[in-house]
């Protein structure tokens, strides 16, 4: 498959959205177009379209002649997110029950086999990355495009929320129960090999209940 070039809006808005989960902007900070038409070396242009698509993705608020202010997440916001997830995860889960192969069982398998090569802030955020892996490619075996957009647009949300609520609490360190939440993951798929649908549906529950 051909893999198209990333244009310069593609590229200010990776990076950006990139620079906050990583902590470099923080909730409640402006970012301007001057600044990052400097620090990207581009035009207005490109930067002001990758701005209003934050915006969009309500990232970002824009605030006139000022700036663009990172919004914060509330605890409320991951609260609603996570049973947003159990409903529709742990309903599809159990609604498409016979779509699971054993090839697609072994790619859920790899995928839950990830391990962080050190405790620190780079494998910490592999981490989170392959959690979102292994949900949306559960995910994509339903055929629903519409549930896994919204899957992901939430996920990509509660990223935020990750960096945001915890990562400065961990001064860089991957806590246990993070380094552990494969386990469910693995757990999941023994379950579901063994055809036990509510103990599978149980231990999806379990897993979004803790990580979210």
């Amino acid at each position: 498959m051909e893999h198209r070039k990333k244009t310069l809006k593609q590229i200010v808005h990776d990076e950006v959205f990139k620079d906050i989960i990583q902590g470099m902007y923080k909730p409640g900070d402006i970012i301007s177009e001057v600044l990052l038409t400097e620090k990207f070396g581009v035009s207005k242009a490109p930067v002001r379209e990758a701005l209003i698509e934050l915006c969009n993705e309500n990232v970002l608020r824009s605030i006139p002649r000022y700036g663009y202010e990172i919004i914060p997440i509330t605890s409320t916001d991951v609260k609603n997110l996570r049973e947003f997830r159990q409903l529709i995860e742990c309903g599809c889960l159990r609604k498409h029950w016979n779509c699971f192969t054993p090839a697609r069982l072994d790619e859920l398998e790899s995928i839950a086999s990830f391990k962080p090569k050190s405790p620190n802030y780079d494998d910490m955020t592999s981490l989170w990355e392959n959690n979102n892996h292994f949900h949306l490619t559960l995910m994509s075996y339903y055929g629903n495009k519409y549930m896994y957009d919204e899957l992901a647009r939430t996920l990509n949300v509660l990223t935020r929320a990750f960096a945001q609520m915890y990562w400065d609490k961990w001064s860089g360190l991957i806590p246990d129960s993070t380094v552990n939440e494969n386990i469910e993951h693995r757990e999941l798929i023994r379950l579901i090999r063994e055809n036990d649908i509510e103990g599978a549906v149980l231990c999806l529950d379990r897993d979004i209940i803790e990580i979210a």
